[in-house]
This record gives structure tokens, C-alpha cells and sequence, in this order.
């Protein structure tokens, strides 16, 4: 009977133990620490610990604040959930609060996401001779990428710049139709040189000018969040200024801006793309090879995923004065979309 006795009390403890390392180490994929204050006489702030919080959350604006019907709500736009190549989508958010050593659930004062409604991408897309009697194909497939992303988030705006001898650009749109109508009809590109010519089927490939083409485009944009999706199935062969020779300058643009590139070099024609350049060029992003159209389509869908995957984090509060320093902890479930 004793021994009996002590088996159960062994049992009970046990389970207890367990409770207690759930409540202190609750299962979650990322956390984000904040102390939260909204003194008398004072303004309300929500002031994030990034020396605690997970190290892929990556939060690099101030918050927006606004206040209504008694309610507070702190906007961090253009957060993203990336470490190198690794991105990570949102899949929920519970709220803890600390009440005197113990972390409780709050579903009155919480956080949540939306995908960010301050985001702009520009495809960047090869429409030279190269492609030969692929390029309707792989138009289709740009259409479909881009689509993908809208249907994500109807509030992301993107503009494509088509390349070869020149580019040609639409500004930046959340129109599927307008996507569409300029991705599918040819362009036209005004030489200094030899005139007007249409860019589709041209047998230059002038790559890092239109990289620098999209930089000017996101520059000039005042969106939070930015990043861009080159494709290309040759090497840069052509430029009209020297300046874009090599990549040089648009590697360090491409840094300086914290933009990031994305890139697609299709190897349709084995060993017609240079690897080491894309490869340099992904600044911020990822880099992908595929070698036949099923594979294309899927690294459109991934990197369609990767680029949109920027959220707008809300914490939303009551307005209520008081003396101190609430602690949270906003605890993350994620799923990571960027592997191969």
C-alpha cells in the first residue's frame, strides 16, 4: 500500500512539474518582449526588449499610435520574420501578461497581425531573345506569381520592369489586370542610339540596369517594407552607361537600402546563367537555379511567399492611466516558407 501510495504521489508530482514547465516555457516558435506604461500627465508607450525577443524578429520602425473609443493601438509596420535566407510566416499570436511572476493569457489587451498594408515589390523580368518559345510560358507564370502575392495581400502595390537591350516599367499597382495586360503585350524601349525597337525578343540582356531601374522605382516609394524579384535566364551582356559594367554598384545599393532582392536564374539552356553574380545579388534574400518550367513555377510560388511575407504587428489596449510598467510577452507561432 505504501508502495502504491508513493507511486501516485511520484505521478502527481510529475504532472505538476509538467504544468509548471509548460507555464514557464510555453510552446512557441518566437517570442517578442515589451514593457507597456501609460503614466498620468505621460503619453502611452510600448517599449520592445530585442535583447530578450526571438533574434528573426525583425522590427525596424517606430510604432504608429492611435487612439479611439477608449481603446490604444501601437502599429509596427513592415515587420518581418527572417534570418538570412530563412522567412518564417505568422500563423497566430497569443498575448501574456506578467502578474506578479506569473505569465497569464490576455484576450482583452493583445497583439495581432495582418500582412502589411505598407508594402511595395517590384518584378524585375528577362524578355530576351533567350527564352525563345518559352517567354508566353514563362509570362503566364510571372502573372500567376504576382497574382499569388495580390491574393495574399490585396493592400501590397507592384510594378514590373521588363529587360533586355533597355527596360520599360508600369508603376506600381494592386491591379491584377494592369499586371497582367503589361506583362503579356511587348514593349517598346527608345534607344539613344538606334531608336525605337521592342524590347521582347532582343538579344541583349542588360540586367543590372534594370536591377538599378527597380531601386530608382522603390527609392522613390514611400512604402516601409520593399523588396524585388529578379528573373533572368542569361548572363548581363549589354549597358548603356559603364557604370553597370559589373554589379558592383548595385550590390551596394541594394545594401545601403536594405531592399531585398530576390532572384530567379532559369537554366533552361544549362550553364547560360552566372550563378556567382545572382547569387551576389540577392542581397537580403535568396537565390534559386531551377532548370526546367514545373521547378520555375514552384521558386515563383516560394519567393512569391518569401516577398510578401511582411506584417503589420498591432497591439491594442485600453487607455486606462496607471503607475509602473506592465511586462508582455507576445509568443509566436510561425511556419518557416522559405526552404528548398
Amino acid at each position: 500500500m505504501k508502495s502504491r501510495l508513493s507511486l501516485i504521489i511520484l505521478v502527481f508530482a510529475s504532472i505538476l512539474m509538467s504544468c509548471n514547465k509548460q507555464d514557464d516555457e510555453p510552446a512557441y516558435d518566437a517570442v517578442l518582449y515589451a514593457d507597456y506604461t501609460n503614466p498620468v500627465g505621460g503619453q502611452p508607450s510600448l517599449l520592445v526588449d530585442p535583447t530578450n525577443s526571438s533574434t528573426f524578429i525583425n522590427i525596424e520602425i517606430d510604432p504608429t499610435i492611435t487612439e479611439q473609443n477608449g481603446r490604444i493601438m501601437f502599429n509596427y509596420s513592415a515587420v518581418t520574420f527572417k534570418e538570412g535566407n530563412k522567412v518564417y510566416r505568422i500563423d497566430d499570436i497569443v498575448t501574456e501578461r506578467n502578474n506578479i511572476g506569473n505569465w497569464l493569457a490576455d484576450d482583452e489587451n493583445t497583439l495581432s497581425w495582418t500582412f502589411s498594408k505598407s508594402l511595395d515589390i517590384v518584378l524585375v523580368l528577362d524578355v530576351s531573345s533567350s527564352l525563345g518559345e518559352n517567354i508566353t510560358t514563362i509570362k503566364d507564370n510571372a502573372q500567376l506569381m504576382l497574382s499569388n502575392i495580390l491574393d495574399q495581400n490585396p493592400d501590397a502595390r507592384i510594378s514590373v520592369v521588363k529587360f533586355s537591350r533597355g527596360n520599360a516599367s508600369i508603376g506600381f499597382t494592386s491591379s491584377k489586370d494592369e499586371l497582367g495586360q503589361f506583362i503579356s503585350q511587348n514593349s517598346s524601349f527608345d534607344s539613344p542610339d538606334i531608336g525605337i525597337y521592342e524590347l521582347e525578343g532582343r538579344q541583349e540582356t542588360a540586367l543590372y540596369e534594370a536591377i538599378d531601374k527597380a531601386i530608382e522605382l522603390l527609392t522613390d516609394s514611400d512604402a516601409r517594407g520593399k523588396g524585388i524579384l529578379t528573373f533572368t535566364d542569361g548572363v548581363s551582356n549589354f549597358q548603356f552607361e559603364t557604370e553597370f559594367q559589373n554589379p558592383t554598384s548595385v550590390i551596394a545599393q541594394l545594401t545601403t537600402l536594405g531592399i531585398a532582392n530576390y532572384t530567379v536564374g532559369y537554366e533552361g539552356n544549362q550553364g547560360s546563367v552566372d550563378k556567382d553574380v545572382l547569387k551576389s545579388l540577392a542581397v537580403n534574400g535568396d537565390f534559386s537555379f531551377p532548370d526546367n518550367l514545373t521547378a520555375l513555377n514552384t521558386v515563383f510560388e516560394r519567393f512569391s511567399n518569401n516577398v510578401a511575407a511582411v506584417y503589420d504587428l498591432i497591439y491594442d489596449t485600453n487607455n486606462a492611466k496607471f503607475d509602473g510598467t506592465n511586462e508582455f510577452r507576445f509568443l509566436f507561432n510561425t511556419t518557416l516558407i522559405s526552404e528548398n
